[in-house]
């Protein structure tokens, strides 16, 4: 068994900060995002507070610049989920993951309309999760 070090850990954080660097870099006409960096070289980017259209939009930039297929997933309780990831390499060849993340309530004064693209049958979702993870694997 490999015993992962405070160094291990450290060399993904940055990793990660590398990638952030590159993905950010030509994106200054997008509207910012708050990044969270794990030391195991991944990043998840979420949009800051406002209202839920704006935000929705502010994800939906942010995944065709980083070509990120988004997920949504309408919650029982009303709450909607939309997530979505890919891999980018550092500069040290490190791969790091790049997810993002956004969870919200409609606006109660909006109709809500969902992603017709997005699959709404858990079956449907796990088979296009399962053949994403298979494309992956393909690449490597």
């Amino acid at each position: 068994m490999t015993t992962i070090t405070t160094t291990d850990r450290r060399r993904w954080q940055y990793a990660a900060l590398d990638v952030l660097g590159t993905i950010t870099a030509d994106a200054a006409e997008l509207p910012p995002l708050t990044w969270h960096v794990a030391t195991t070289a991944q990043l998840q980017g979420e949009p800051d507070s406002g209202a839920p259209a704006d935000r929705l939009a502010t994800l939906k930039q942010w995944s065709r610049h980083l070509d990120i297929d988004l997920t949504e997933r309408p919650g029982p309780d009303g709450v909607v989920t939309y997530n979505g990831h890919t891999e980018h390499t550092a500069k040290n060849g490190k791969s790091v993951k790049i997810g993002l993340y956004l969870r919200f309530w409609p606006d109660p004064d909006e109709e809500y309309i969902p992603d017709v693209d997005s699959p709404r049958d858990p079956i449907e979702l796990e088979e296009r999760l399962a053949a994403e993870a298979d494309e992956n694997d393909d690449e490597r």
